[in-house]
């Protein structure tokens, strides 16, 4: 009979997967967004690495001059403060933030500084920030692509403006940012809407949410740990403590992870954000989430399940009866190290 079930599961996962795609091919993908509602902090200082090595999950202290990584933030309780991208300038260091979090972030690493050499400062309103969804943005401004390094920083120069476009990793996606001083928006902007396709927020949420890609105040916050949001890839378990580290590390090693970040489809067009999810009466999850896929009667979300329910093929239910299934069980960056 259990044999059965997971067959069952298995075929029911296979077709849904299959028949729930909302947007293009990212191989194929010519487009881009406004960002500059991303925070951008300003760092110097010899310690710098040094300090948010010892402050967040992934190993950056070895960031070569002109490349970024990622790393998340956590309280002393393991719980997300942020996902942020560490890039090495040379000579300084920029912090790229979610939407709302740079004083958030720049506040939480000063109260951790005491002797170390470091100043920081909040330049969220200098900058112009563009999201391109391309293979290679590099040949839209006919710079050949000779680094094989996917965390390079490559400089753009142009007539009309100076800029650098920044490996923006969010799983598979082909992401960059594009980052100039806020006088050359404009420009920027016009140039980009030359060559490649504007989406706007609609879009793109449809889109982020069909990729799984979770953001700051719906999915990452001091209410969940980076295990429970699929973000294992973005720890690295064998470099030294870091506020949190503890936490994290009994989680993983006893496997008491009680929650998984999933994808979800709803049979229904309602709102749907913060509804609880139910297994047999019992409350089993929450929806973080949700956007109706165009030209359907169906929406696709994302949202907090316990272990218990968060199989793929699994079906639960609003409070009002809607069918809820569980697509996946995305893991952002990847598997653990």
């Amino acid at each position: 009979m259990k044999i059965l079930m997971l067959l069952k599961h298995a075929a029911v996962a296979h077709h849904l997967a299959s028949n729930s795609k909302t947007s293009p091919d990212i191989n194929t993908l010519s487009v881009f967004r406004d960002a500059k509602n991303l925070g951008i902090l300003h760092i110097t200082g010899k310690d710098t690495l040094d300090l948010i090595n010892r402050m967040s999950t992934n190993n950056v202290i070895d960031i070569d001059p002109f490349h970024t990584t990622h790393t998340i933030l956590t309280n002393d309780k393991g719980r997300i403060i942020d996902i942020i991208y560490v890039i090495n300038m040379e000579s300084y260091y920029l912090l790229i933030t979610s939407p709302g979090q740079d004083q958030v972030v720049l506040n939480w690493l000063d109260k951790y500084t005491i002797m170390e050499d470091i100043e920081y400062s909040n330049q969220t309103s200098q900058f112009s920030i563009s999201h391109i969804l391309h293979t290679n943005p590099k040949t839209l401004f006919n710079i050949s692509d000779t680094g094989t390094s996917s965390s390079l920083v490559t400089e753009i120069n142009t007539p009309n403006f100076t800029s650098y476009l920044i490996p923006y990793h969010l799983g598979d996606l082909n992401s960059y940012l594009m980052i100039a001083s806020s006088k050359y928006d404009q420009s920027i902007k016009k140039y980009l809407g030359n060559h490649l396709s504007f989406w706007d927020t609609p879009q793109y949420e449809q889109f982020r949410i069909a990729h799984k890609i979770p953001i700051h105040g719906n999915e990452l916050s001091e209410e969940h740990n980076p295990l429970e949001a699929g973000l294992i890839g973005a720890i690295d378990f064998h470099k030294g403590c870091y506020i949190g580290q503890e936490v994290i590390a009994r989680l993983d090693s006893y496997d008491k992870v009680q929650k998984h970040l999933s994808l979800i489809k709803i049979n229904t067009q309602k709102h749907l954000v913060d509804l609880e999810l139910f297994s047999d009466g019992k409350l089993a999850g929450i929806i973080t989430s949700a956007q109706q896929k165009n030209n359907t009667d169906f929406s696709l979300g994302m949202a907090y399940i316990h272990k218990n329910h968060s199989k793929i093929g699994t079906y639960l239910s609003t409070k009002d009866g809607e069918q809820v299934t569980v697509l996946e069980n995305p893991l952002l960056f990847g598997e653990e190290k």
